[in-house]
């Protein structure tokens, strides 16, 4: 009978020590390699690239519409292209919102980037503020497998540096829209990596998809997800349909809403 209550003992502890190590050890790491499963890579942006898209998105600070974004994914033999311009006119009030002064400023961004082999082989980006005509500053990176190589120049100055990555990363930044996966659904979260322009190291954070709830664009009114992306204390919000398309999307004050791309646009042309 002690042997038979014994027995029960060890086999209640060894239970409740193997449900500790799942819980501690492998549930942990089978969620970390799920949750990094559903965060958008290059393959699923070649697969949508088969047709060639187009986004053109338009810039609102405190209401008023002050400039426009538009990103293209494309597929060229067997590089992937990913190409977005931005410009975007501040004017006194929005410069002191911002607190970058009275004055107005005009910025114009590019950034190019080329996948190949689902990884990313390099990039571009410039920003200009206008009306000069030399780049504030020009970014080129290079990935090896590991690590992401960068020259940056300021005027005369040039900076090299290296920062960890994996070229497998979608990196997300400035203000393209943020890729989001197809087939979402309440209570899931992916990793996500943005190059940090002031540091320019890569911050990753995590997104979250919070709820559902209506918006309207481009005079549509639509099921939306809203997703929550964290990168330490920065926070930004992202509405998107069901298969994966940012319908909108808010971050320090400015938010960012889907239209429908001008003609230039669609050619290629800025927006």
């Amino acid at each position: 009978m002690l042997g038979k209550i014994l027995s029960g003992v060890i086999t209640l502890f060894w239970l409740a020590m193997m449900a500790l190590l799942v819980k501690s050890d492998v549930l942990p790491a089978y969620l970390a390699e799920r949750e990094a499963a559903r965060a958008p890579s290059y393959a699923y942006l070649e697969a949508l690239a088969a047709k060639p898209r187009v986004q053109q998105m338009g810039i609102y600070l405190a209401g008023a519409r002050i400039g426009q974004t538009v990103s293209g994914l494309s597929k060229m033999g067997d590089e992937l292209r990913l190409t977005n311009h931005t410009d975007l006119e501040l004017n006194s009030f929005a410069a002191q919102l911002l607190m970058m002064g009275g004055g107005g400023v005009h910025f114009s961004i590019k950034f190019e980037a080329t996948v190949v082999e689902a990884r990313l082989a390099g990039f571009r980006m410039e920003a200009f503020s206008l009306p000069r005509s030399e780049p504030l500053v020009i970014v080129d990176g290079v990935s090896t497998e590991d690590m992401l190589k960068l020259k940056i120049r300021q005027g005369s100055r040039v900076q090299s540096m290296s920062v960890p990555f994996d070229s497998r990363q979608v990196l997300s930044g400035l203000f393209a829209p943020t890729s989001m996966p197809a087939k979402l659904h309440v209570g899931e979260r992916w990793p996500v990596n943005t190059l940090g322009l002031g540091s320019y190291g890569i911050q990753n954070g995590t997104a979250t998809v919070l709820r559902t709830e209506r918006i309207e664009t481009e005079g549509v009114s639509q099921e939306a997800f809203v997703i929550g992306i964290k990168y330490g204390t920065y926070e930004m919000t992202v509405w998107a349909n069901i298969e994966g398309e940012v319908l909108q999307q808010k971050f320090l004050g400015f938010t960012l809403v889907r239209e429908k791309p001008t003609a230039e646009a669609e050619s290629g042309g800025k927006p």
